[in-house]
């Protein structure tokens, strides 16, 4: 006899599932028709038939399938009678997957058939082979064509023997829940400092590598990453267009971190959640991995950036704002012009630090001077609220508290760093040519960027701010040669670690005796502002006694007024107006009349500076700005307009003397020690 294989009519699909590349099963409705061969068309004429299979493939060899099917077919007969058939059997075929969607296969097998004829039925055997291609409209259905030949086989002849065509439909179990075959073969996600939670959002908490195993390309690949408890809602770290049939990629994962993460004070593990969804075959779908990360206390810092430090400069912190304000308010009471505000206040905050009982103290367990030379070592830092409390801390605790307490009263400052230490500087809110004139000597000062930065080691709160600075500039001085010298603005690191506040009640701390503090700042400040001058007073006065000359009289005024020694100066000034109308004079003698709040008499003598002197930058800017603290506005814009003319760049500067009223820009322009420019001949 012949042997022949049967094809069960199946849908194939290209829909992988765990380390296949179709469902395991299908189930597969085939309408067709039938046209007969052989001796077979002598009886019967075209004819109809529906098969229902249900295939599996072989996990182990997913070219090959097996099946069973159940069928019916009815052939007219020329007789005008017609034969029906009932089939029942089983097969295997093989299948390949010519592009990801459209699969073809080829099989065979057998079985059993009942023929129903004129009510009288008639058992047999039966072998079927054929072929058939199907293309995948989803991940559960399948539509295609096929082909087939059977044989009812009987003695001496064929029951029925042909060919069919058939309208494959298939159905496929668990193509939709399948598991995807987009894999994460690497995931790598570093410790989280919690200090840091904001960096996190715009800078990698870790990095995955995706590999595409799909038979075909993938779209709309999405990875998204969560941490319970301490993120609000996942944080979608990319969004890739799509990744071709086995192309790998490497992904950044990011964290959008809630302030609770501030909350932990000791090390722990929590669950963080992967999810990486796609689009294949027109369906979405999902792969979620659940991972440990590890996180560390709120405290814990490496040193791997040294900019890092910023983030604990909060200089929001209640504790800290009433600390800086009433320190900023005795300096104020205080009274006085030396230098300049942000110096004043500077000195300030160290003296009050000073009296309020902070210490040094050299943690046993994270020395700063060890730890720093190993980028991945943890360290311990405070925040400025707990040094506050504890009036004690290593060098990066007193250097983060001296920062905020100066960044909260709007004083700009800066890390410094030299092997194995850190230490603190501010910045004195001048430019470096009028700092190098206002100083004796600039050796204590750093010039970068611009701007004029006062270094002080912050250790050194038992011995006053004066040998505090001597010892950071000469810090810097020694390093600095050697290229081992860095100084980090907080705005600038800042932009990078922003700064973070712990949330908690008042510590309730004890603040210095308002007298005690101001007791402590002026006999600090006296003693900057003999140092600093003296020398330069004897060089002066012996010039004046040696020459009488105006100018260096004027140059004795001048100094006394820059640190402060306004009734000096004005002895000065007076000294040389008692001789003649000398411009600059009389221009500070204005100057020390405008900062004691007397603005008729400080117009006096800008109006006789400008009559002997019309086209002089220092007395036009002065006028101006009298004119605008007056609200005549319309005066202040001519005279802003005159000032123009001679230095068109001082007169950008001071560009709001030229618009309309503006509270908030005259709000600025009312510290009245801004206000003036003194004047000294060259």
């Amino acid at each position: 006899m012949k042997k022949t294989v049967l094809v069960l009519l199946f849908a194939c699909t290209v829909t992988v599932a765990w380390g296949q590349s179709i469902p395991p099963f299908s189930l597969v409705l085939n309408p067709g028709a039938t046209l007969p061969l052989g001796s077979s068309r002598d009886f019967y004429t075209l004819g109809a038939a529906v098969n229902l299979a249900a295939n599996y493939t072989l996990p182990f060899a997913p070219l090959f399938y097996v099946s069973g099917h159940l069928e019916y077919d009815i052939l007219p007969l020329a007789t005008e009678r017609s034969l029906s058939i009932f089939y029942a059997g089983i097969g295997a075929g093989v299948q390949y997957a010519v592009i990801p969607r459209l699969r073809v296969a080829a099989g065979g097998g057998g079985g059993f058939y009942l023929g129903i004829y004129g009510g009288e039925t008639g058992p047999g055997a039966y072998v079927s082979a054929g072929a058939q291609a199907t293309y995948q409209l989803s991940p559960t259905l399948s539509l295609g064509l096929g082909a087939g030949y059977q044989n009812c086989l009987a003695q001496p002849y064929s029951l029925f023997q042909g060919i069919s065509v058939n309208l494959v439909t298939s159905f496929h179990l668990g193509g939709a829940t399948r598991k995807p075959l987009l894999e994460v073969p690497r995931v790598e996600i570093q410790p989280i400092f919690p200090v840091l939670y904001k960096y996190y959002d715009d800078h990698p908490v870790g990095s995955v590598t995706l590999v595409n195993r799909e038979k075909g390309a993938v779209e709309d690949v999405v990875v998204s990453f969560f941490i319970s408890q301490y993120m609000e809602k996942p944080k979608i770290c990319t969004v890739l267009t799509g990744l071709r049939a086995g192309e790998g990629v490497e992904v950044n994962l990011f964290a959008l971190l809630n302030e609770r993460i501030l909350e932990i004070t000791e090390a722990t593990k929590v669950t963080a959640e992967l999810t990486v969804s796609y689009d294949y075959l027109d369906a979405e779908w999902v792969k979620q991995e659940t991972h440990t990360v590890r996180v560390f206390d709120r405290n814990a810092l490496t040193w791997d950036d040294d900019r890092r430090a910023a983030a604990f400069v909060s200089a929001k912190d209640p504790s800290v704002l009433k600390f800086s304000k009433s320190i900023a308010g005795v300096v104020r009471s205080a009274g006085g012009t030396a230098v300049s505000k942000d110096f004043r206040v500077g000195l300030g905050l160290f003296q009050g630090l000073a009296e309020h009982g902070v210490s040094y103290v050299v943690d046993p367990k994270t020395p700063y001077a060890e730890f720093s030379t190993n980028a991945l070592a943890l360290d311990y830092l405070q925040f400025p609220r707990h040094t506050l409390e504890y009036r004690g801390g290593d060098c990066d605790d007193l250097s983060i508290l001296y920062n905020a307490l100066a960044e909260s009263v709007g004083i700009e400052t800066a890390f410094i760093t030299v092997p194995g230490h850190i230490y603190s500087a501010f910045s004195l809110g001048m430019e470096p040519a009028l700092a190098q004139k206002t100083f004796r000597s600039s050796e204590g000062l750093i010039f970068q960027d611009g701007k004029t930065w006062v270094p002080v080691e912050v250790t050194l709160l038992d011995q006053g701010f004066l040998k505090a600075w001597q010892a950071g500039a000469r810090q810097w001085r020694d390093h600095l040669g050697s290229d081992q010298a860095r100084l980090h603005p907080v705005h600038e690191a800042w932009r990078v670690y922003e700064p973070v506040g712990i949330v908690g009640s008042d510590p309730g701390i004890d603040f210095p005796p308002e007298g005690r503090l101001a007791a402590s700042y002026a006999a600090e400040l006296a003693r900057f502002v003999e140092q600093e001058i003296a020398p330069e007073v004897a060089r002066l006065q012996a010039q004046i006694e040696k020459l009488g000359e105006s100018r260096a009289m004027n140059s004795l005024g001048v100094l006394y007024a820059r640190y402060g020694l306004l009734d000096k100066a004005r002895e000065q000034f007076q000294r040389v107006l008692r001789r003649e109308a000398y411009v600059p004079a009389l221009v500070n003698l204005g100057n020390i009349y405008l900062l004691e709040g007397d603005a008729a008499g400080a117009w006096e003598h800008f109006e006789r500076a400008e009559a002997r002197q019309p086209g002089n930058a220092t007395v036009l800017l002065s006028m101006a700005r009298i004119r605008y603290e007056q609200g005549d506005y319309a005066a202040a814009a001519r005279y802003h307009d005159r000032l123009a003319d001679v230095n068109l760049q001082l007169a950008g500067r001071h560009g709001y003397l030229a618009a309309v009223k503006d509270t908030n820009t005259r709000a600025a322009a009312t510290d009245m020690e801004g206000l003036v420019s003194w004047e000294e001949e060259d």
